[in-house]
């Protein structure tokens, strides 16, 4: 196996080369669920990285959105989502991306978000984050002047949470992308990801290492899973959930 940052470099090469493939092919656009798209791009990109990946580490199982959604994310794998922001890119808005993690032990150690329209963003554990080939590194600014991301479910029992924490930042934005959403908290145009509730790894964990690496941190609890800009803004939202919890 590569070392952590060679590693997301060889994800990155082949995320681009899945995508090129994927342009190539007729785009078609079905409905996946309620509010929700999946496109020719999603199966072609992801048949192809299983491809790759198999051939290149057959010891490895993959965890996919479309094609391997119910293998169990513990362990050693690789996490893939083709398309993250499907809806975004079927309206032709450019905060999509590829992203892939590869997880060992449990442990996220390299990742790539690559956005066509964007950029190129990598993260290797302890060996930094970079954005086309330039480490990038988060700027903090205090929770009550920060933008947000907060995705949540309409439900009554965190509804006064909720409510708490938008009291207590500059404001909340939306963009449809885990890949968007993390690439601006590593660039310190967002200053927290708050979610509530069961999500996917191939969703958060690309960008988590990548957050983190840029000095974001992560935590976990109590169905919330938060990536802040510092620590005290950390403390500070979860100072705010459990407060609210009964």
């Amino acid at each position: 196996m590569k070392n952590n940052l060679e590693l997301a470099k060889y994800l990155l090469k082949i995320s681009k080369k899945a995508y090129k493939f994927a342009e190539k092919q007729k785009l078609v656009v079905k409905d996946k669920k309620a509010h929700d798209l999946v496109t020719s791009y999603d199966f072609n990109i992801e048949k192809f990285l299983i491809k790759k990946l198999n051939a290149d580490y057959p010891n490895v199982k993959i965890v996919s959105e479309e094609y391997n959604a119910t293998v169990e994310a513990k362990g050693t794998y690789f996490a893939v989502d083709p398309i993250d922001g499907t809806v975004n890119f079927s309206n032709n808005l450019p905060d999509f991306g590829v992203q892939i993690a590869y997880v060992e032990n449990n442990e996220i150690l390299a990742s790539v978000i690559y956005m066509p329209k964007c950029g190129d963003y990598i993260a290797g554990k302890n060996c930094g984050a970079y954005k086309n080939g330039k480490r990038i590194f988060i700027n903090t600014k205090p929770l009550d002047h920060s933008l947000i991301e907060l995705i949540t479910p309409n439900s009554k029992s965190i509804n006064n949470t909720v409510e708490e924490i938008k009291n207590n930042v500059m404001d909340i934005r939306r963009y449809g992308a885990s890949c968007r959403i993390y690439t601006y908290l590593a660039e310190s145009k967002l200053g927290a990801r708050i979610d509530y509730g069961k999500y996917n790894v191939w969703d958060n964990y690309p960008g988590i290492l990548l957050a983190n690496e840029a000095s974001c941190v992560t935590k976990e609890e109590n169905n919330w899973l938060v990536t802040a800009s510092s620590e005290e803004n950390l403390n500070k939202i979860f100072e705010i959930i459990n407060s609210k919890i009964k």
